[in-house]
């Protein structure tokens, strides 16, 4: 995956950023972000265009910095290529439900998830299988689980893709969105399995403006147009205003046992 994989050696958070910009034509996207993430759980904050988004994709590896940024995984082993990184670091968005348009059943979408794929692309092993069923189970699908995606609620549709994100037991589940057009009950289904993935080793990162739905986020960050502008208010530590670091980004002290840096 060349240099945009190259961080320095001693480097061994999960996941770094170093001076990391993106365009999209004319439009900056995210502006010199230089960020280290650790254990915990990690919100990410902000109004619809300030980059959010853009920051999940760039850790899920499916775009790459603007020249003279470097985004990488220590702590996930370097991965060599974008499947072994897709492997260990799921996905679920808005953008992917709308994007999910092939034919499947609802247990088919979900095994896709060990192949990070649009539809299967290989038989499932027996322990995949098992997996399959413990997911329908754990996010109350089983009685959907041949019905093609296209039958879908909207909630039984985002239910289905977060359950895909978890299939392969991913290192770090990236979450854009996750309660957008969810009802309260469903809502509170899909952090209490998010909180039982944490709990299983499954870093979450998650951005949303609607607050992180009783998951107990360790560590927050507000983003504005592109800039990590300070922590969030409530972050331990943290506190509107906060003192820019050398790069223009604000870092905050993180509750015991996580850690998020802004550098």
């Amino acid at each position: 995956m060349g240099g945009w994989l190259s961080l320095p050696s001693a480097a061994m958070s999960l996941i770094e950023l170093d001076g990391v910009e993106k365009r999209y034509g004319e439009l900056r996207a995210l502006k010199d972000v230089t960020l280290s993430i650790d254990e915990g759980r990690i919100g990410l904050l902000g109004p619809n265009g300030a980059g959010k988004s853009t920051l999940l994709r760039l850790v899920h590896g499916q775009v790459r910095p603007a020249r003279g940024g470097t985004i990488g995984w220590p702590g996930l082993g370097h991965p060599r290529d974008v499947w072994e990184l897709r492997r260990l670091v799921g996905w679920a968005s808005p953008e992917l439900q709308a994007a999910y348009v092939h034919p499947a059943t609802v247990a088919e979408c979900i095994g896709s998830g060990f192949t990070s794929s649009i539809g299967a692309v290989r038989a499932l092993s027996q322990s995949e299988r098992a997996r399959v069923t413990e997911l329908l189970r754990a996010f109350e699908l089983e009685p959907l689980r041949s019905r093609p995606l296209t039958s879908l609620s909207y909630g039984q549709m985002r239910r289905t893709l977060v359950a895909r994100a978890l299939a392969p037991r991913p290192r770090v589940l990236l979450l854009d969105e996750p309660w957008e057009g969810l009802d309260p009950a469903t809502a509170a289904l899909v952090a209490e399995r998010l909180r039982a993935a944490r709990d299983a080793g499954t870093q979450l990162v998650c951005a949303s403006h609607l607050g992180d739905r009783g998951v107990g986020l360790d560590h927050e960050l507000a983003l504005e147009r592109g800039t990590i502008i300070r922590p969030a208010p409530g972050t331990a530590g943290g506190r509107d205003g906060a003192a820019a670091g050398p790069r223009g980004n604000s870092a905050s002290e993180p509750r015991p046992g996580s850690s998020c840096r802004a550098r």
